[in-house]
């Protein structure tokens, strides 16, 4: 993952929880969740917590930054040396996008974020089918409905605001937190 574990985070229990309900139902197929909202409310952070958080169920845990195709592709590909793939080495790119799908098709324990994704189209050519594995999708476009299955994401609640700056900062004084918190629309 390309983000260490944020030690200040936050709140979003409830998100958290209904991920682990969501993706832990042991159906065999490939479980995805879209994790929606507006831009600095926490996707990111969310789905970093949940991969951190839930490492240890899973063999693999890999990170697709996917905020433009070129990117999504250069991140996907770079999967292929991590698992040491034959195909690593392949001049077409293509070639190995289907090496490395093949591989998340045959093996159980999966867990794949594609975060910051834009385009739908983009990122559905790259989620897998077949064997157990969950993906998660970080967006801020509303209509991933026939690929994954939404949760939104709203700004904190006010003590959970005033609870990260707290934390944040180090300071004791919840009143002036409380002021800044809503100075900043509870956003984290």
């Amino acid at each position: 993952m390309p983000h260490n574990r944020n030690p200040n985070f936050t709140g979003r229990e409830e998100h958290l929880a209904s991920l682990k309900k969501d993706l832990g139902t042991g159906q065999p197929a490939v479980l995805t969740q879209a994790i929606h909202g507006l831009g600095g409310v926490g996707k990111t952070q969310l789905a970093l917590e949940y991969a951190y958080r839930n490492v240890a169920e899973y063999d693999v845990v890999w990170w697709v930054r996917s905020e433009e195709p070129a990117t999504l592709a250069a991140d996907y590909t770079s999967f292929a040396d991590a698992l040491d793939l034959p195909e690593k080495e392949a001049a077409d790119q293509l070639l190995i996008i289907k090496a490395v799908k093949q591989w998340l098709e045959q093996h159980p324990k999966w867990l794949l974020v594609f975060d910051n994704a834009k385009d739908r189209a983009d990122v559905k050519k790259y989620i897998p089918h077949g064997q157990m594995g969950h993906v998660l999708i970080t967006y801020r476009n509303a209509n991933w409905r026939g690929i994954a299955a939404p949760l939104d994401v709203k700004v904190l609640e006010r003590s959970e605001s005033v609870d990260l700056l707290l934390k944040r900062t180090g300071y004791t004084n919840r009143e002036a937190a409380d002021a800044l918190a809503e100075a900043l629309g509870d956003l984290p």
